[in-house]
């Protein structure tokens, strides 16, 4: 079947090298065109994940500083200090050595040897991670927001014995609930109290700097053990678990090699590879138990990045970035939103005249970027930007990255043209090693998530029932992903591994896509969590909430919809900020936001929150039946805390159908104009 005429991917990143009816064209990077191998592009010496930390990063700077820590033994926090490469290496083979010595990685029933890591970002959390990878241990990272009866879940799975966390950790795991693993490294402080209650519980606890000196003693316990190879596998990542039990993705040395592919190309420099130029410096805030920021800290390592921890609090993340001033600053959405909203409010609070030079600064300032003229400017940086970049700490950041969600074109040109920076936003999922496409770095146009992969095929398959057809002008369907970055299956789930993977080796990845002209991906949609109404139609549910969600008195939405009703509710949590805003042109100033829900005052919000949602429905030109005709009213945010959103924030869609159902089921028993549910 003929591409449609108007679509020349020729002409930009992606080349077609196949064609199937009913299914889009197959796309591949140019760069890889030709032949897509079982390797990663950039490194195919490479056998294993170990390899990048002892051939790149400690080859090329053995004396550089590799991790650092702001956190003290005592818990106090100070300035940046740090291990190099050399030390880090050390480090590694120390802990390696003291694992296998005393049997803390034993093989279980199906073959494999696992440690679980269930702790904030740190370094020690790298170090148990890359003893792991060098010596043929599965890691199994866990958030350490997780709960008891999660971490049971995991290790139940799994059957490892042996987990690495703090005391924060430990202290989850001792009674009332009971701990799950025979043995328990902990890094960090150790209370009496706490080694007391753990001695009573059962509980073997050893502390990783003894560990590390034991091994160090005894290098020789590593003679014999042999090095994973390219496709054993180095994580079981656990997914989120949106909508049910989370699903343990095993993903191979390969997949990560794989996801590494495009970082040191001459054709997509994000990274700066040359020891004769300064190091790259990253902030690690985000998860290490997500692939994204797994893959980030590799691809820094390859490089030879210096590489410094966040101080283990999110609120804190300004703080931590003014320390370390990174080179490369690696974030999702929802940070990028604050940083955009602190720097206007600043604005809003200065002078007129102030106010009127931010404004042509950035009118000039994108005016530049459009016509490709480079991210910095002379005149408006030392006016104006430079000063914001500094506070922010990010006066030396080049290039900055996003993903996990989607993010609007407005913050993106606002990052640009204030940080002064490059910024590149991919498309990626746990089941492809967090690697599907990348923008290119010189690419500063908005609406699309970047090029295929040099180590992955993209294809977009037809969705009847929500009208996307490959066919299309632009083509349209579910984004399905091939090559290396794919995963090896879920973990004991061969019936989930078979849904998610066919049998030409295509991960269908839910999420429906259409492409540009120059070959780019664009996410316009989800196939997932639709549903159909009374009607027959179907609605997809996070569409309309990445629609509603731009409403300046939400902060969040969920949306829903009854298969005997023929018309949506939602639960909402207005926006603190907006909402106060609002009271007070309405003339309730002072009063809190849970006052604001309730009586006369909640059936005002409830009236303006329809009312936003409408136009913003109207401008977006869903259909009538995509629209909220009905709405819950929240004060309490949904968090990580109450059970509401994953620990990478994104909303467990079943627990809030549950915390709502009753409140819907009596929206749907008075009608579509009823006013609003009480909580």
């Amino acid at each position: 079947m003929a591409m449609p005429a108007p679509l020349r991917l020729d002409a930009g990143y992606a080349c077609v090298v196949g064609h199937e009816s009913g299914e889009g064209p197959v796309l591949r990077n140019k760069v890889s065109a030709a032949r897509l191998t079982d390797r990663p592009l950039g490194s195919p010496e490479l056998q294993n994940i170990y390899e990048l930390f002892s051939k790149s990063g400690l080859q090329l700077r053995p004396h550089s500083p590799c991790f650092g820590s702001r956190v003290r033994e005592d818990g106090s926090v100070g300035p940046y200090s740090w291990q190099t490469y050399a030390e880090v290496s050390a480090r590694i083979d120390a802990l390696a050595a003291a694992l296998w010595k005393l049997e803390m990685v034993g093989l279980t029933a199906d073959g494999f040897r696992f440690l679980a890591l269930y702790c904030k970002n740190s370094r020690d959390w790298m170090v148990a991670a890359e003893a792991c990878f060098k010596t043929g241990v599965v890691v199994v990272p866990m958030y350490d927001t997780l709960g008891a009866s999660v971490v049971s879940y995991i290790q139940a799975q799994t059957g490892c014995l042996t987990v690495v966390c703090t005391e924060a950790e430990l202290l989850k795991m001792l009674p009332p609930h009971s701990c799950p693993f025979k043995d328990v490294v902990v890094c960090g402080p150790l209370a009496e109290s706490t080694k007391a209650q753990s001695k009573q519980a059962g509980v073997r606890v050893h502390r990783l700097a003894e560990l590390e000196a034991f091994g160090a003693a005894d290098a020789a316990a590593l003679r014999g053990v042999k090095s994973p190879g390219y496709d054993d596998i180095a994580l079981i990542c656990y997914t989120s678990g949106t909508t049910g039990d989370p699903k343990g993705a095993m993903i191979s040395h390969g997949n990560v090699l794989g996801a590494l592919g495009m970082s040191d190309h001459p054709e997509f420099p994000v990274f700066n590879f040359d020891v004769a130029k300064p190091q790259e410096v990253h902030l690690s805030y985000l998860p290490l138990a997500h692939i994204y920021e797994t893959v980030i800290m590799h691809t820094a390592i390859y490089g030879g990045a210096a590489i410094g921890f966040y101080q283990g609090d999110t609120l804190k993340i300004l703080d931590d970035l003014g320390e370390l001033r990174p080179t490369i600053f690696v974030s999702v959405p929802r940070l990028y939103n604050r940083i955009y909203d602190k720097i206007l409010a600043g604005v809003a609070a200065k002078s007129a005249v102030a106010k009127a030079l931010f404004a042509r600064g950035m009118r000039a300032k994108l005016q530049q970027i459009e016509r490709g003229g480079g991210y910095t400017h002379a005149l408006w940086d030392k006016l104006i930007f430079g000063k914001v970049q500094a506070q922010l700490g990010l006066d030396r950041c080049h290039t900055m990255t996003c993903g996990s969600a989607p993010i609007s074109a407005e913050v993106k040109d606002f990052m640009r043209a204030v940080l002064g920076g490059r910024f590149l936003e991919g498309y990626g999922l746990t089941e492809t090693c967090a690697s599907c496409t990348l923008a290119h770095p010189d690419d500063a146009t908005n609406h699309h998530v970047g090029m295929v992969s040099t180590s992955a095929e993209l294809k977009l398959v037809d969705v009847p029932d929500m009208n996307y057809f490959s066919t299309s002008v632009p083509p349209c369907g579910e984004v399905c992903v091939r090559g290396p970055v794919v995963f090896k299956g879920y973990y004991k789930m061969a019936d989930k591994t078979a849904e998610a993977i066919d049998a030409d080796g295509w991960f269908h990845t839910g999420d429906v896509g259409s492409l540009t002209a120059t070959g780019c991906l664009r996410i316009i949609d989800r196939k997932k969590n639709i549903f159909k109404l009374a009607q027959g139609e179907y609605v997809a549910a996070e569409k309309i909430e990445t629609i509603c969600g731009r409403c300046p008195l939400i902060a969040q939405i969920f949306v829903y919809g009854d298969s005997l009703q023929s018309y949506l509710v939602a639960a909402v949590v207005p926006d603190a900020e907006e909402t106060a805003k609002w009271a007070e042109a309405q003339g309730l100033g002072g009063t809190s936001l849970r006052q604001l829900t309730e009586g006369a005052a909640g059936d005002k919000l409830h009236a303006a929150l329809l009312a936003q949602i409408k136009a913003a429905a109207a401008e977006a030109k869903l259909a009538g039946f995509e629209i909220v005709k009905q709405l819950v009213i929240d004060p309490e945010p949904w968090s990580v805390e109450n059970n509401l959103l994953t620990p990478t924030f994104k909303m467990k869609r079943v627990d809030l159908k549950k915390r709502y159902k009753a409140q819907f089921d009596a929206l749907y028993q008075v009608g579509a104009g009823a006013g609003p549910s009480k909580l």
